[in-house]
Parts: structure tokens; C-alpha cells; sequence
């Protein structure tokens, strides 16, 4: 279910309508509303949360205005996209692209467009709702992106995406939609995944093609689509920020959840930089520096100097483990049960530092405290006239980045 929230929030902030699945059925009680307008963020949450309707076992999104006009081309069978890809080079090689159990889902934008069929796979636009990636397929495996979309796809023409098929307008309404899925299960699983983009752009036509072979995706679409494993996927979504002035901390946060996979502890900076550029285009419509390089200078530099990262060897983990365990025999005259943990949390964090000196600000113990910073400034300094740590840097702020300081736990327990 994790990896089910992660991926549905990053979708949801692509600009796309989702709703919960269960096998290839939508688990929430009405979905047809979203065709027009998006689900709230704590709605999102909700549906794939603990609180959420049971059962929950994939993600759809919705097509229509609520998803940014998106519609995908649904072949069931490999050959036949095969057959696609190989007259339509450039679109085989740019479109988003999933691999489904029988064949694959290609993603593009046609606003109005309704569900059409064609002799090589069939429209699914206004009406329906596409089963996304990583979800689980009731009959064994899963969604996976081969392609991946990383922002909304481009808006092609219809007479493009079919390149001469046989494409007939469907004479049932959006309300019989869903009886024709039922008819057909192998077409209930419709469009997908997009994202927003500033500017969109008309992919040209087969007869301005350069390349007129290949239909596999390009070296650098295979690469960038290994790394975007569901762990990344969640690493994204959980650090994205929510509003202008984020982007700093939460790129150091991106950092810290990366290191903390164990795949990309020893990962290059080649091999990073797509997925901080996913991140970043995710991350555009709320920051306010929309230059990728400036991200990117800030991400490397957080990246050399992670040294708590996210996960197992993290001072989350760590501080869990303090608060868990019992206090040292110097916090035992404490009177506030804060203090004494407090000093359990520093004789912690100093033997994971060794005989270095650990780091700690008041904003970082608060929330495990349970009170403001201000309290926890002042218990701190408390410690401090107690000589149960010392200052061996005082923090304080340089421009907009705030430094915590280091101490040392004197006591030898």
C-alpha cells in the first residue's frame, strides 16, 4: 500500500484524476465526477490509506478534463503495436509507454476525443478510466512503464495517433461506458498517466519521419525507466514540496530518501540526474526557481553531505531507538519527562558519530519531543549548565539555510 499512496500522490500532482482500484474495478463508490475535475489531495490520501476502502489493489485515472484531455491508445496484443511502432517511429519513441499483461498502453492528448476502435488498437479517451502503473493485474504481475511520462504528454492529432486506421466513433454514450467494459474486460483498463507541461506541441506526421525502423524506445527512455523503480517513485512523491520556498529543504530531502535505497548509496551523478529532473518537473508548478540547474547544483551538493540517510542508518531510526530504550542514569533527576528523553536521544546520536561530534537543532528534537522548538532550545541549553553535552559548533543561519549545531554527550553511560 505504500507504494500504491507514493505513486497515486505523484500522479494526483501531475494534474490527473485517480481513484483507487480493486482488481479491475474502481473501489471507491462514485468515479464519473472526476471525468470533469480532480479529486482533492486529502481525498487521494484517504483512498489509498489505511482508512481507505479495503481490498485496494491499483490505480486508475479518469479520463477527461479532469486528467488534462489524456487518452491512450490500448493494444492487446504485442504485434499489434508492433505493427504501429514500426510505421510510427517518431510517436513509438516519445509517447509514454506501459507494458500491460497482453500487450501495451501508448498515452498522448486529444482533447474531446471519445472511444473509438481501430484495426490495431482501440481509442480510450471521455467515459472511462485506465488502470496505471505499478499496479497488480488480477491475473498475475503487474503495470510497468517502459516509456515513462514524466510531464502531461504531447497533444497529437487524432488522424496522427491512428495513422490511417480504421476508426469508427463510438455510438454509446458515456453513461453505457461502463456496460461496454463489462462486455469487454480486456478494454476496462483505459488511458493513462500524465502530467502538466507548459507548452504542448504537435508531434509531426509519419511522412516527416527521419527514422523508419526502429519501434523499440531509445537507449536513454530504457535507462531513465530502470531508475525509476517504485522505491524512486516514493523517494519523489514523499519529498515534493506543497508550496513556494521548499524547494531547498525538501531537495535535501530527496537526497537524504535516495541514499537511503540501498541500489543507489554508490549511484553516480549521471545516474541521479533523472531522477532529480523528475522530481523537478513535478516540483515546478509550486517553486518558485524554475530553472532544472539550479535544482540540480542544490541536489548534488545535498548529496555529498547526506549523513543520515533515509532509511535503516537514519537518525530517524536512531532517535526511535533512543526514545525506546531507557533513559541514562544521568537524566534520572529530571523532573520532565522531555529532558530525560531529550539526553537519551543525544547519547544516541553521539554513538552512532563515534568520536566525532553529532549534529542536533532544536527544530529536529522538537517534533520527537512532542513540543515546539522554542522547548526544546531551552531544554538543550539546559543539558548544556547540567555538562551533560557541550557545544562543539554553535548552528545558527547563513542565508536561507539553517546550520544546527554540534555537540558532544559527556557522560560516559
Amino acid at each position: 500500500m505504500t507504494i500504491l499512496i507514493s505513486a497515486a500522490i505523484a500522479y494526483h500532482a501531475l494534474g490527473l484524476a485517480v481513484i483507487p482500484m480493486r482488481g479491475k474495478k474502481p473501489a471507491c463508490r462514485r468515479w464519473k465526477p472526476f471525468q470533469t475535475a480532480s479529486p482533492p489531495p486529502a481525498t487521494v490520501r484517504r483512498w489509498f490509506g489505511p482508512r481507505g476502502p479495503k481490498g485496494v489493489t491499483g490505480i486508475a485515472v479518469v479520463l477527461g478534463a479532469g486528467s488534462g484531455d489524456l487518452c491512450c491508445r490500448d493494444f492487446d496484443t504485442p504485434a499489434k503495436y508492433e505493427q504501429w511502432s514500426v510505421r510510427n517511429p517518431e510517436l513509438a519513441q516519445v509517447l509514454p509507454t506501459a507494458r500491460t499483461r497482453r500487450g501495451y498502453h501508448v498515452y498522448a492528448v486529444l482533447p474531446g476525443q471519445r472511444l473509438t476502435g481501430a484495426e490495431e488498437g482501440e481509442l480510450r479517451a471521455i467515459g472511462g478510466y485506465v488502470v496505471l502503473p505499478p499496479s497488480a493485474h488480477p491475473e498475475g504481475g503487474t503495470y510497468a512503464w517502459i516509456i515513462p511520462l514524466l510531464t502531461l504528454p504531447p497533444r497529437v492529432d487524432a488522424a496522427v495517433f491512428f495513422d490511417g486506421d480504421r476508426a469508427t466513433e463510438s455510438t454509446e454514450t458515456t453513461e453505457s461506458t461502463e456496460c461496454t467494459d463489462r462486455k469487454t474486460e480486456k478494454t476496462e483498463e483505459m488511458c493513462a498517466l500524465a502530467g502538466s507541461s507548459p507548452s504542448l506541441r504537435t508531434l509531426p506526421s509519419r511522412s516527416s519521419a527521419t527514422a523508419t525502423t526502429t519501434s523499440a524506445p531509445t537507449e536513454s527512455a530504457r535507462a531513465q525507466s530502470e531508475m525509476l523503480t517504485p522505491e524512486v517513485e516514493a523517494a519523489v512523491a514523499a519529498t515534493l514540496p506543497t508550496e513556494v520556498g521548499q524547494r531547498h529543504k525538501r531537495v535535501f530531502s530527496l537526497a537524504r530518501h535516495l541514499k537511503g535505497i540501498p541500489a543507489l548509496r554508490e549511484a553516480s551523478f549521471r545516474e541521479l540526474r533523472p531522477i532529480v529532473r523528475l522530481w523537478h518537473q513535478r516540483a515546478l508548478k509550486v517553486i518558485g526557481t524554475k530553472l532544472f540547474d539550479e535544482t540540480w547544483i542544490d541536489f548534488t551538493r545535498a548529496w555529498t553531505r547526506v549523513r543520515w540517510p533515509k532509511g535503516a542508518s537514519s537518525m530517524d531510526k536512531i532517535i526511535s531507538q533512543a526514545l525506546a530504550d531507557s533513559p541514562p542514569a544521568c537524566a534520572a533527576h529530571f523532573e520532565v519527562e522531555g529532558v530525560r528523553m531529550l539526553v537519551s536521544i543525544c547519547r544516541a546520536l553521539q554513538r552512532a558519530a563515534g568520536d566525532q561530534p553529532f549534529f542536533l537543532s532544536c527544530r529536529t528534537a522538537a517534533p520527537y519531543l512532542g513540543v515546539d522548538h522554542t522547548t526544546a532550545s531551552r531544554w538543550l541549553w539546559l543539558l548544556q549548565v547540567e555538562e551533560i553535552i557541550a557545544v562543539v559548533t554553535v548552528g545558527g543561519q547563513k542565508t536561507t539555510a539553517r546550520k544546527a549545531s554540534r555537540y558532544r554527550y559527556i557522560p560516559s553511560d
